[in-house]
């Protein structure tokens, strides 16, 4: 029994090992792993072709994707979003002259409602998970409210349809593109749909989550203005 026991000790470290490998190499390119399970991170893990165990010397955080690589920092939720139905989640606002609403056509923004919530709890615990990190002081809660409230605005979210819903972008008219509450609706309705995904869904929404947040740092800094300072 007592061999057993060492067995099963010693398959837990190896577990515990293996584990944390994954979450220094995904915070080592800048995803962050705060309350994601073990077969999300070996997705992220292997998305970025990082190392699969702290023995494994095949591939190193130094010299793997860029930062800055969208389709990899994006890839499960590109990979959930298309197989959306864009017809399911048009806002009456893309839709002129304005129909008449039903209740089909009034369902994406409940779809919205409930995807802005989701979306800003994913960023919440992105954020306090930075928080722990570096210390949490009397200024912690109102900066992460703020910049959750910059994050989600209806001009940043549809600026940045393009990448987020490459497929549904592109088969939008000119006025539907032009439509800036209409896209962060779209956005948000789109996010709801994505996380009712039984195998990936909370980690299509964090790539979403972490990939917002870090956009948003990117265009503060380029605009000249500070991060928990957004407008």
């Amino acid at each position: 029994k007592d061999k057993d026991k060492d067995k099963e000790d010693m398959y837990m470290d190896m577990g515990k090992d293996k584990v944390e490998t994954w979450r220094e190499e995904l915070e080592g390119v800048g995803f962050p792993t705060v309350g994601l399970d073990e077969s999300y991170l070996l997705k992220k893990v292997s998305d970025y072709g990082l190392r699969l165990s702290s023995h494994d010397d095949s591939a190193s955080v130094n010299n793997v994707v860029p930062r800055n690589s969208d389709s990899i920092d994006l890839a499960t939720w590109i990979e959930c979003a298309s197989k959306l139905d864009p017809s399911t989640l048009y806002p009456i606002g893309f839709y002129f002259p304005p129909p008449t609403p039903t209740p089909r056509l009034m369902r994406p923004r409940l779809s919205a409602l409930l995807g802005d919530k989701i979306l800003g709890l994913e960023m919440a615990v992105i954020l306090a998970g930075e928080a722990e990190r570096g210390g949490v002081g009397n200024d912690t809660v109102g900066n992460i409210t703020k910049e959750i409230g910059s994050v989600v605005s209806n001009k940043f979210m549809s600026e940045n349809l393009e990448i987020l819903l490459p497929s549904i972008f592109s088969s939008l008219d000119a006025y539907q593109k032009r439509q800036v509450h209409g896209g962060g609706t779209l956005l948000e309705a789109s996010i709801y749909e994505v996380s009712k995904d039984p195998n990936y869904g909370r980690l299509a929404v964090r790539e979403v989550a972490s990939w917002l947040i870090k956009k948003r740092r990117r265009d503060a800094v380029e605009g000249g203005y500070v991060a928990d300072n957004f407008k």
